[in-house]
């Protein structure tokens, strides 16, 4: 069979795929999406008029579509595939446990929402030459406005909020040491009455009601999601996204000007594999994925190179516990998924949120009693930066993460704010002795030179010109924050100095040249 020749081919539609995807479509680039999870059944996307969709892991649909895949060390060395189109990923590992998502739009079905800068004080800084804090700050702003971010107000009455669980404390705050964050979420005009709106492209979306916007996913488009704030208007201008397509090694055929990259797929709708062509790649398939990825690609010949690949592992210190309140009245099960910071008596600057379970109407065969007393509790968790150095390896098809947790100190500030809040409350706080992190990121890092990273500061492979990583996997240290608004800064710089690159006279852009798929 014959594929068609891209530009550029996107591995991965979350904040670091779908980003640069729509900016290199702006710029007259053919492109090329390839996303292993399915789009999601949301009215934003019905009224995309996108047809094959899959239900988020809510209702009946709870058990069937919640995991995707499970990855532990007494599991094949694959791991099990459970649903290709579940939500979510696991992968237990020394000293760590990782979680990932599956979707087209990546993570910003799953993730809270918090839109916030590095807490980290001049985390760009020292990298890479050409690579700056004030350089990446006008990216920043592009990317929240695009989502609609927005500062919580007391005229939003949003219930649950840590500004009025806290009011009257003297041991919690509504602060925890940082700027609030901003939150990636379409709040009612006027609160209480939420309504459905129409954006200027015609994508429809329905204001919160503060009770259903969960980790299981927006259902009715509350959450900036990707897959309509970025992918919609790109579609309409000549992007090709194909869902359910599994990217399983990348090979670099041909020499210099001539040189291509075969991208090898597993198209999970048509159960067969399929390979597609481009002058340049862009890894974003989350951290995980893209270092499976990379990893099986250097060990089976596809690529070369890359020393310092699987180092700088990091998991942006989260770690958090479950607060058993039994908060006579109170429903946690309302509000933002994140109810906002909380600052600890005796504990500074470490990031610590408050949350519910948000959703928890959409988990089945659950006793109305244990329903009632969930609502009743809450969870407290902390993030900041860790030491970030733990180390992937592959062997034999298996990708492991090592990472020894007490060299990070920041796990133990959380404990400690942990513990002190059980005392202060009376109610205690449960937590894992082993972390589980969302945010995982290093092993594929910017540096100064191949002795120091993976990708130079174009987000380039050293070692595999052409080819780029824009997802977590880059980042060259741990945010502390939530680190999606910073992965999607990232993704921007990249796309504009390809842009860049391609108009200060390197090969133009090449049309529907077509070739013969191996």
């Amino acid at each position: 069979m014959t594929d068609q020749v891209s530009d550029v081919i996107v591995i991965g539609s979350g904040f670091g795929g779908a980003i640069p995807a729509s900016h290199l479509i702006d710029a007259g680039f053919k492109v090329t999406l390839l996303e292993r999870g399915p789009w999601r059944d949301t009215l934003p996307v019905r009224s995309m008029g996108i047809k094959n969709r899959a239900k988020f892991p809510q209702g009946r649909k709870f058990f069937t579509n919640i995991l995707r895949s499970a990855h532990a060390p007494l599991l094949p060395r694959d791991g099990v595939r459970i649903n290709a189109r579940g939500m979510y990923e696991f992968f237990v590992n020394k000293g760590i446990t990782n979680i990932c998502t599956s979707s087209v739009g990546g993570g910003s079905h799953a993730y809270s929402g918090l839109n916030q800068r590095p807490i980290v004080e001049n985390y760009w800084d020292g990298h890479a030459e050409d690579v700056s804090s004030d350089g990446m700050e006008t990216y920043y702003q592009a990317v929240m406005a695009k989502l609609g971010s927005h500062h919580r107000l007391p005229e939003d009455k949003i219930p649950n909020t840590t500004t009025e669980l806290f009011a009257s404390s003297d041991v919690f705050s509504d602060v925890n040491g940082y700027d609030a964050p901003a939150f990636g979420l379409l709040f009612p005009k006027e609160p209480g009455h939420p309504k459905k709106v129409v954006t200027e492209d015609g994508i429809e979306r329905m204001e919160s009601a503060y009770d259903d916007d969960s980790f299981l996913g927006s259902a009715g488009g509350v959450k900036s999601s990707l897959d309509f704030i970025y992918l919609a208007g790109a579609i309409k201008k000549g992007l090709t996204v194909r869902d359910l397509c599994e990217v399983t090694r990348i090979e670099r055929v041909g020499e210099g000007n001539e040189a291509l990259y075969r991208v090898e797929v597993m198209d999970h709708q048509a159960i067969c594999q399929k390979s597609f062509y481009a002058r340049k790649v862009i890894v974003a398939a989350g951290a995980m994925n893209t270092l499976k990825l990379l990893f099986h690609s250097l060990y089976t010949g596809g690529l070369s190179g890359m020393p310092r690949l699987g180092r700088g592992i990091g998991s942006n210190g989260d770690y958090g516990g479950y607060w058993s309140l039994d908060q006579e009245g109170a429903d946690f099960t309302r509000g933002m998924t994140i109810h906002g910071p909380i600052g600890v008596k005796g504990i500074e600057k470490t990031y610590l949120v408050l949350g519910g379970v948000v959703g928890l109407q959409h988990v089945p065969l659950l006793p109305k009693k244990l329903r009632r007393r969930i609502g009743r509790d809450a969870f407290l968790g902390g993030m900041g930066p860790d030491a970030c150095d733990g180390i992937a390896t592959y062997h034999q098809g298996r990708l492991s993460i090592t990472y020894d947790a007490s060299n990070s100190p920041i796990f133990d500030d959380i404990r400690r704010a942990l513990e002190i809040a059980g005392k202060a409350s009376g109610k205690r706080v449960r937590y894992l002795e082993t972390p589980f992190t969302v945010h995982t990121c290093g092993g594929a890092c910017l540096g100064s030179d191949i002795d120091h990273g993976v990708i130079n500061a174009n987000g380039e492979i050293f070692d595999n010109p052409g080819l780029f990583v824009t997802d977590a996997a880059a980042l060259p240290a741990a945010p502390g924050g939530p680190p999606s608004m910073t992965i999607a800064a990232w993704a921007s710089h990249v796309a504009q100095r390809m842009i860049e690159q391609r108009d200060a006279g390197s090969p133009t852009p090449i049309g529907g040249e077509a070739v013969t798929a191996a």
